[in-house]
């Protein structure tokens, strides 16, 4: 077994590791993984782990000043990260001994660490590492619900307080006159999700000229494959609220957010991300994944913790 740095590899041979892999995540996709190393990567070092001529793991790293990290949930332009969940792509049944002989190669590099970040708690490799005596230490959560059948249902989930507060916000929604809006993926609505944001201070300073450039382009790579969305609503003529959504097998990802302050009274946030929850069950989806972060709303809204790990070594 050997292991040599590459540039990142073809479509074709990252594709067929992942199916050939026991796990990952959305952001572990050729486009996902490909889009951020052209707009971040510039010191990116991928590692190839081959067995004989067949390439058994892809180990895809950002050379930084006193550790590597694992891309795509290495920092990015301020210390941002935009990848909400990191993974190892090895193939099925092979993790342990990829992993040892990684561990191996890191020994040579005796001054710098590697950085496993936001390593879910269902992965393939937790389990190896911790079995190899590698320390894993919680670092975040990821709320998600497991969909039913049908929205009363998922109400029935709520609890009694929630459902109440949901019922009455709705109505007060309803009666505004507030409607949801369709995005047909033009620049122009993209732009205005961007000054949606930007009402948050500190989602503005992340918002640079690169980040947007970024952005722009992830959303037209997966709108295009029918693999996301951004969801509006509109009042009064303008634009008040909107999520992006990505889509993944048979799950639905609520990526990032934007609010007009101006129209708190009517729930915008709260409005905008139950209706992608009735929109997920209409569509048959199983899992509303709200990504990272233990916002209070997530748990409003009927979400269980998903921890996630950091690992170093």
């Amino acid at each position: 077994m050997t292991i040599n740095p590459i540039l990142f590899p073809e479509r074709s041979v990252w594709e067929t590791l992942l199916t050939k892999s026991s796990f990952y995540t959305f952001f572990q996709t050729y486009d996902w993984m490909s889009l951020w190393i052209l707009h971040f990567g510039r010191s990116a070092e991928v590692w190839e782990v081959k067995d004989e001529n067949k390439t058994i793991g892809i180990i895809p790293l950002l050379k930084e000043s006193d550790h590597y990290s694992l891309i795509p949930t290495s920092t990015v332009l301020n210390g941002q990260q935009v990848s909400d969940y990191g993974e190892l792509i090895i193939e099925k049944g092979r993790e342990k001994e990829v992993i040892k002989q990684v561990i191996g190669e890191r020994l040579k590099v005796k001054d710098k660490k590697i950085i496993l970040n936001f390593i879910r708690e269902d992965s393939a490799i937790l389990p190896v590492f911790k079995d190899l005596g590698v320390h894993a230490e919680e670092q975040d959560m990821a709320p998600y619900v497991v969909l039913p059948h049908t929205f009363d249902e998922y109400l029935s989930i709520l609890s009694r307080h929630s459902r109440h507060e949901l019922r009455r916000k709705t109505r007060r929604f309803e009666e505004s006159g507030a409607e949801f809006a369709e995005f047909v993926g033009s620049d122009r609505q993209i732009e205005s999700f961007f000054q949606l944001m930007e009402f948050d201070e500190k989602k503005k300073s992340f918002l640079t000229s690169e980040m947007k450039l970024f952005f722009k382009e992830i959303i037209h790579t997966f709108y295009n494959k029918k693999e996301a969305n951004i969801l509006f609503i509109e009042a009064e003529g303008k634009l008040i609220a909107g999520i992006i959504l990505f889509y993944f097998r048979d799950e639905v990802l609520l990526y990032n957010s934007g609010f007009d302050p101006d129209y708190f009274h009517l729930s915008p946030g709260l409005m905008v991300v139950t209706q992608a929850i009735k929109d997920s069950i209409e569509k048959k989806k199983k899992v509303f994944d709200f990504l990272r972060g233990n916002e209070r709303y997530k748990y409003d809204l009927g979400g269980v913790d998903r921890k996630l790990y950091r690992i170093r070594f």
